[in-house]
């Protein structure tokens, strides 16, 4: 989705992935660790996954990541305030820390640059018509079958 490598399957004749995207007429890519559209975010993901899913707050409550991996009995779940005040601490946290060497950083956290960076921003808020559009403004609905 992001660009990259095409899926292994794309190509062939008579094989198409199933599902959401391919019938919306989305071509699926993956991208690589070594393409910079999956730098960004990946990063950052890899860094925060492994803080967080070996906190004692998530001991046993996953699959683990092999592939066809699904829950068991054994599987306990987290209640979702739990996650979310886990995850919000360590993102913070992970925001907060200084000393970064990337490009443009010059020692200071992601909180810094943020700051700085928003300071020449002009604040804009969505109108209404933009909430809609993207999904913010719905109306629930169901299908009877």
């Amino acid at each position: 989705m992001a660009g990259g490598t095409d899926f292994k399957w794309c190509g062939k004749p008579g094989v198409k992935p199933l599902g959401v995207c391919y019938h919306l007429g989305i071509d699926i890519t993956f991208a690589l660790p070594a393409n910079g559209q999956s730098k960004i975010a990946g990063r950052p993901f890899a860094t925060l996954s492994s803080v967080i899913d070996d906190r004692p707050e998530f001991r046993g409550a996953h699959a683990e990541h092999a592939p066809g991996a699904t829950p068991t009995p054994n599987v306990v779940p987290v209640p979702f305030a739990v996650a979310e005040a886990v995850i919000r601490r360590k993102i913070d946290r992970h925001n907060r820390e200084g000393d970064r060497r990337s490009q443009g950083m010059r020692g200071r956290s992601y909180k810094q640059m943020f700051s700085a960076g928003q300071k020449h921003w002009i604040m804009r808020k969505p109108m209404v018509q933009k909430h809609y559009f993207s999904g913010l403004i719905y109306k629930p609905a169901s299908v009877d079958r």
